[in-house]
């Protein structure tokens, strides 16, 4: 079950509240999935969750190969991690550095990447991309 929202002409008075599922089952599955691609496209971890959820859900009767779809999402989570950390990384480089508080989120992140990483289901050819970023990333970023 959804949740319902209230509409926002009557918010609070509870008259008339809208209805998620009531509305979207007025449309045709090519609708959804192009809802679903802007979402995606437009709201930062949109894509994980949506990749997570097809994960949940795959079986033989979906025809959904449980095995390509979680090796993708580890690495789209390895990516995410890395954006997680990139920009902390960049900012204690500056001269006078970046706000300590965030050196915790940093390492965090870093540490998650390098756990997807021993994981083993990230391929070949992407921890070899990603190992060409952290490179360029560190000759960019060297005293």
């Amino acid at each position: 079950m959804r949740k319902k929202m209230a509409s926002s002409e009557n918010e609070g008075a509870g008259e008339h509240e809208f209805s998620l599922d009531e509305n979207l089952t007025a449309f045709e599955k090519k609708d959804l999935i192009d809802l679903i691609g802007t979402l995606v496209d437009n709201h930062t971890g949109s894509r994980l969750t949506a990749m997570d959820w097809i994960l949940k859900r795959s079986n033989k009767k979906n025809q959904i190969d449980k095995e390509q779809v979680s090796r993708a999402l580890d690495e789209e989570r390895m990516w995410s991690y890395w954006g997680g950390a990139r920009p902390i990384i960049s900012s204690f480089n500056e001269y006078g550095g970046g706000p300590h508080d965030e050196e915790d989120d940093c390492y965090d992140h870093l540490y998650c990447l390098q756990k997807l990483i021993e994981k083993g289901n990230i391929s070949k050819r992407v921890i070899k991309d990603y190992r060409r970023v952290f490179q360029m990333f560190s000759k960019e970023h060297s005293c």
